[in-house]
């Protein structure tokens, strides 16, 4: 197995991993292409997206490390620009970063952060971190559900188009564990207040009961690290709370 990445305290130590990150997997023709992203993305810092992306990217490629059932290159692909959306002009400054609950009209906009981040990507032919933009959020409650047909362009091919949904699940997963495990009092990360070790565990089962034996791996293996370890006891517990008997 390769060195996992540090996720190291700080902005300018969560640079040094990302771009450790970008020269050991990025392709040579994309390497200006992210970092030029990057830039944007740290010009947004006062509302997290800086950070959260991040994070989000040295979790995702360390889970690939870790599973060794996807390609790393194709896990930083998705996970870099999993949230590329959230740059868009239409979302105004500092609504990333809500101390209040959201209006309706306000999580409308947030919630479109993936269908146009999956529009701009196609428009650039990055079709792989495309499919990372759009479905990241596929399974989270209130998000839009109805997808582009096709998904991608027919002439991309089928292969791709499989490989693509397996890395944006699991980039959702990590995602997921980011926000749950990081952010705090931040209405729009829908988790206002900082969760406690035990709420984590809970909304990482709850939320991603497809992947309950990835994430106890992941756990064991300090990769979502929460202070406490998640257990094969854990999802049948959390099984049985969210589906409670007639």
């Amino acid at each position: 197995m390769q060195e996992r990445i540090r996720l190291p305290e700080g902005i300018d130590r969560l640079e040094n991993s990302v771009f450790e990150i970008l020269r050991r997997w990025a392709k040579s023709e994309d390497y200006l292409f992210f970092e030029s992203y990057w830039d944007k993305f740290k010009a947004k810092g006062k509302d997290l997206t800086c950070e959260h992306v991040a994070r989000t990217l040295i979790i995702s490629t360390n889970t690939a490390l870790s599973t060794g059932t996807v390609n790393p290159r194709a896990m930083v692909y998705s996970a870099f620009l999993h949230d590329v959306g959230k740059l868009d002009d239409r979302i105004p400054e500092g609504l990333l970063n809500l101390k209040r609950p959201p209006t309706p009209e306000e999580l409308e906009l947030i919630r479109m952060h993936s269908r146009w981040g999956y529009d701009q990507l196609i428009s650039q032919g990055h079709y792989f971190s495309a499919l990372s933009a759009l479905l990241h959020h596929k399974f989270t409650k209130g998000y839009p559900n109805i997808l582009p047909s096709p998904i991608l362009p027919v002439e991309i091919g089928e292969k791709t188009r499989i490989a693509g949904e397996h890395c944006a699940r699991l980039v959702s997963l990590c995602d997921c564990f980011e926000a749950a495990r990081y952010r705090e009092n931040c209405f729009a990360s829908g988790y206002p207040k900082r969760l406690g070790e035990r709420e984590v565990k809970d909304v990482l089962l709850r939320e991603n009961a497809d992947l309950a034996s990835l994430i106890v791996k992941l756990s064991s293996e300090g990769i979502f690290d929460i202070g406490i370890p998640i257990s094969e006891v854990d999802i049948n517990y959390t099984h049985e709370k969210s589906n409670p008997p007639l």
